[in-house]
């Protein structure tokens, strides 16, 4: 005996299945909202902590930029004149450097295209930490010079053909950034 379908079954039945479907693609919008919430409130959380590393960056560059040279290193730049009277007069009896002038005193006698490793080494070449090996894709290598001997340090770039100053850098430049 065949079964007869129901018209109220039917209809019955299409309501349920609308109700469950609807359910579940509620589910998931609840679900992709809370996760999205979720998300804006990380970012949130990073924002404060990237500042938090800003203002830790910011105390560090001036207590770094406050330390003065020692004056053994003053008195070495003085008398060698390394030093640019813009920076500080050599002739005076109290003269003070800080540890930010190093990088000032570095590009006044160094010119980039123009003064080699041997010029930099004769001026320079006390303060010097580390030469790196000479990279091959782009042939050159980098020396890093100390003043303080308490990092940072200047990192000067040299062609490895030439032996010519290319670019000079320092994390000073960096403070400077950070401290405007």
């Amino acid at each position: 005996m065949a079964v007869k379908a129901n018209p109220r079954h039917f209809a019955r039945n299409l309501f349920r299945a609308c109700i469950v479907v609807c359910s579940i693609l509620g589910l998931a919008i609840c679900s992709m909202v809370f996760c999205l919430l979720a998300m804006a409130a990380d970012d949130g959380r990073r924002a404060i902590s990237y500042k938090q590393i800003e203002w830790t960056a910011t105390a560090i560059c001036k207590t770094h930029v406050a330390l003065p040279l020692s004056q053994s290193v003053i008195s070495d730049l003085c008398r060698r004149d390394l030093v640019p009277s813009i920076i500080a007069r050599c002739d005076s009896t109290n003269v003070q450097l800080r540890r930010q002038d190093f990088e000032s005193i570095i590009r006044a006698a160094t010119i980039v295209g123009k003064s080699t490793y041997a010029s930099v080494k004769q001026d320079f070449g006390m303060y010097e930490t580390a030469c790196s090996a000479i990279n091959s894709f782009g042939n050159y290598y980098t020396c890093q010079y100390d003043l303080s001997g308490n990092d940072p340090y200047i990192t000067i770039s040299y062609d490895a053909t030439t032996q010519l100053v290319k670019s000079i850098s320092s994390h000073w430049s960096e403070c400077n950034l950070i401290l405007q």
